[in-house]
Parts: C-alpha cells; sequence; structure tokens
C-alpha cells in the first residue's frame, strides 16, 4: 500500500513540474481599435425625408459630442452563429458635431486571438449600445437572421430614444495578432447607420397665446391591431423587416403618454415623436393634448399613415380652443 502512495506522489510531483504557468504578458494587456461612422442617413441622402438624426444644426444632421455605439462582430456569412465578440462599448473622440465620426474601443487578448488576417467577418453596431443583439435562441431563431431588438417605451420622452443600427458587408479582419503576438492593423470598416424607428414632426398652430402643451397621449383606436410601443426587431441582413415583437411576458401597448418636462412644448413650435415604423390605417391613432391650464384637445388622425423606419413625416394640427 505504502509503494502504490509514493508512486501516486511522485507521479503528482512530475506532473506538477511539467505544467507550465501561464506568465504570458499580453493576456493582460488591451488592444485597441477603432471604426469609422459615417453620419446617419439612408443611402439617398439628399432626400430630406431620409433623414436619421434628430439633431437638427442648419437642417443637416451630425453626429453629438459624447456618442457612443455598441460593437458586435461576428466570423464569415453565418447569421446562425452567436458573435465572436458581442457588444464592445467604443466612444467617439470628436470635440464637436461632425458628419463622420470616429470611434475607439478595446480588445481584450483572448478577443483579439480569435481574429486571422486572411478571414472574412461582419460588424454589426447600434446607437446607442444596443438593448439586445441577438441572432440565435429561442428568439433569434423565429428571426434565422442578424437582428437588433429595441424598446421603444410607453412613457418615453419624445426626442429621447434615438436607436439606430449599421452592419458592414463580409469584409477582412480591421486587426488582429501575427506569429509574434504584435497586433497588426487591416484595412478600417465603415459604419453606414439607419435609423430603427419613423419620426413623426409634430406641429401645432392655435390663435391660443401663453399656453403650453405638458402632455402628448397617443391611443389606438383599433385595440392590438395597433401596437404603439414595446420591443421593436430589426433585421440588419440586407434590406431590413421592422415589427413589433411581444413575448408571452410582454404587453401589448396600445396607449403611449409623454409628459413634457421644463414648462411644456410651445404651440407654434416643432416637436419630434419616435414611432413604430408600420402602417397605420385611416381612424386608427388618436392624439390627446393636455395644456398648461389644464384644458384638453382631442384629434384622430383621418388618413392613412405608412410611416417607414429612417423618414421624418410632418404632420400638423390647428387647435380652435380649448
Amino acid at each position: 500500500m505504502k509503494k502504490i502512495f509514493y508512486l501516486i506522489a511522485l507521479a503528482g510531483i512530475v506532473l506538477a513540474s511539467c505544467a507550465k504557468p501561464d506568465n504570458n504578458p499580453n493576456k493582460e494587456r488591451l488592444y485597441s481599435f477603432s471604426i469609422s461612422a459615417e453620419r446617419a442617413a439612408d443611402s439617398d441622402d439628399t432626400d430630406d425625408s431620409s433623414k436619421t438624426r434628430i439633431e437638427l444644426i442648419n437642417d443637416i444632421l451630425y453626429w453629438s459630442i459624447g456618442d457612443n455605439i455598441g460593437l458586435s462582430i461576428y466570423k464569415g456569412s453565418s447569421y446562425y452563429d452567436p458573435p465572436i465578440v458581442a457588444l464592445i462599448e467604443m466612444t467617439s473622440d470628436h470635440q464637436e458635431p461632425t458628419k463622420y465620426a470616429n470611434f475607439k474601443g478595446h480588445l481584450t487578448y483572448d478577443q483579439i486571438s480569435q481574429f486571422n488576417s486572411y478571414e472574412m467577418y461582419h460588424y454589426n453596431a447600434t446607437f446607442p449600445r444596443a438593448y439586445y443583439d441577438i441572432s440565435y435562441g429561442s428568439v433569434g431563431c423565429m428571426v434565422g437572421h442578424l437582428a437588433n431588438y429595441f424598446d421603444l417605451k410607453k412613457n418615453e420622452f419624445p426626442l429621447s430614444p434615438i436607436f439606430m443600427y449599421a452592419q458592414t458587408p463580409n469584409c477582412y479582419a480591421m486587426t488582429w495578432l501575427d506569429e509574434n503576438g504584435e497586433q497588426q492593423f487591416g484595412e478600417r470598416p465603415t459604419l453606414h447607420f439607419r435609423h430603427a424607428f419613423s419620426y413623426l414632426r409634430l406641429r401645432l398652430d392655435s390663435n391660443l397665446t401663453g399656453e403650453n402643451v405638458t402632455r402628448i397621449e397617443m391611443n389606438s383606436m383599433i385595440g392590438t391591431d395597433l401596437i404603439l410601443s414595446g420591443m421593436v426587431y430589426v433585421h440588419t441582413n440586407g434590406d431590413p423587416t421592422h415589427g413589433n415583437y411581444n413575448g408571452d411576458n410582454e404587453e401589448y401597448v396600445t396607449t403611449r403618454v409623454m409628459d413634457i418636462v421644463e414648462g411644456g412644448f410651445n404651440i407654434g413650435n416643432e416637436i419630434f415623436i419616435p414611432m413604430i415604423p408600420q402602417e397605420y390605417p385611416a381612424n386608427s391613432l388618436k392624439f390627446k393634448f393636455t395644456f398648461t391650464n389644464g384644458g384638453t384637445y382631442e384629434i384622430v388622425i383621418p388618413s392613412y399613415m405608412n410611416l417607414e423606419a429612417g423618414k421624418i413625416h410632418p404632420i400638423g394640427f390647428n387647435i380652435p380652443s380649448i
């Protein structure tokens, strides 16, 4: 019995002496890389209706100071596999509003080790950083393509959610480690962002003076046949398809209430409201406005609307009295 014990103990010592400690200094490094991002617009950049950012400076749309994006990286052309690098937060390095921004981020040793100079990758990004980024699993298999999921909340203040997405075609790695473990750089891809939502550019006119709108409420007049908020999925494989997704535990939201802070919304000015991109049948959408004096005004949109993602749709009402 003692001989067996000694043999086992000796084998343990030999194995321990053969195991090399992992003292690779590169594993503690962060590897910098960057991506270019064009201003958020559709391919038809000359069309006023294709504007996809809501910050207007001299009627031109810019990246804002401090913007950040979430970046996921996929290998090859498969849309059924999870990303090899998921949701890195990248921060812009510009100091003033600009049409073209450069976003910087970092890869860990394990992440950058997955890249090769001779393989193809595609890059999927969202602004701001994605709430959901799914290409597989119980929800993703329903789509079968790379998709982003955005949550348009029912009590969201107008203009606050600016959800955009971008995807590159397959391209070679932008950075990788060579045989000596040194970081190398390839061609840096450029992301062309598109908007996940549509926008109503709302204008109210009236002879009323000194009254501001303090609340905007929207209601579906056709029940759950018209969903006004909730989870929206966006395909980014080829032409995007937009739709509303409500899981088993999600509410079918047919009412949205937006309280307007800081004194309200001045009559005669414009305000932007994010909308789910979908068709709105005639007489299916009702607006209710509440004013500083407590008065209210309601109106049902009499005409059909097809609100496309990345488009700004002007709409206006004349309020006779409250």
